[in-house]
């Protein structure tokens, strides 16, 4: 966020307000959901674990990203895994 704001001449806080108003969520929430859609189709379309994952789209362990992932999608990455697969 840092480097984005200095490149573009403006403070972090500034920038941050800026996407708010034109994408609708601050830029963390917004990380956040890239990384929950990335997770989502790694665990519809590999055989990676839950741990794999989540060091995959950058959470440095597996708890957090269990919990990250719960708080946003409304369960766990494995339940969503199940559930997705029993869908197909």
């Amino acid at each position: 966020m840092q480097q984005l704001a200095d490149e573009y001449g403006m403070s972090m806080t500034t920038l941050a307000e800026l996407f708010k108003r034109k994408a609708g969520m601050l830029p963390s929430d917004y990380i956040a959901q890239l990384r929950m859609d990335q997770s989502k189709r790694l665990l519809l379309r590999t055989n990676m674990s839950v741990a794999e994952i989540g060091m995959e789209v950058g959470f440095l362990n597996a708890n957090s990203f269990i919990r990250r992932f719960k708080q946003i999608v409304g369960m766990t990455p494995g339940e969503y895994r199940k559930y997705m697969q029993g869908r197909e």
